[in-house]
């Protein structure tokens, strides 16, 4: 979120789709509270931490969220947003 916010900040951040649906006040925790969650299921999953990383973003961003309508696909996001939040969630991993 904050390094697409970073790279366009005339961006609306977060994206239209969401703040809309969930309510701009839900999104920050939201967010936070699936990467606590995540981070701590990654205690116990034999996977690296960059493509753990990398597989939270394909699952999240990539494909569930724009099948609930919640995110644009990526046809549609600016790939510079995509590609800010894909090096944002390999720093996750990493930083796991």
């Amino acid at each position: 979120m904050t390094t697409a916010y970073v790279a366009q900040p005339h961006r609306p951040l977060p994206p239209e789709h969401v703040s809309k649906r969930i309510g701009i006040e839900a999104w920050p925790l939201t967010h936070l509270a699936i990467g606590m969650a995540l981070g701590a299921i990654h205690e116990h999953v034999p996977v690296k931490r960059v493509p753990f990383g990398m597989a939270v973003w394909a699952a999240s961003y990539a494909t569930t969220l724009p099948l609930l309508g919640l995110y644009p696909s990526l046809r549609k996001d600016p790939p510079l947003r995509a590609a800010s939040g894909a090096v944002a969630h390999a720093l996750y991993g990493a930083l796991l």
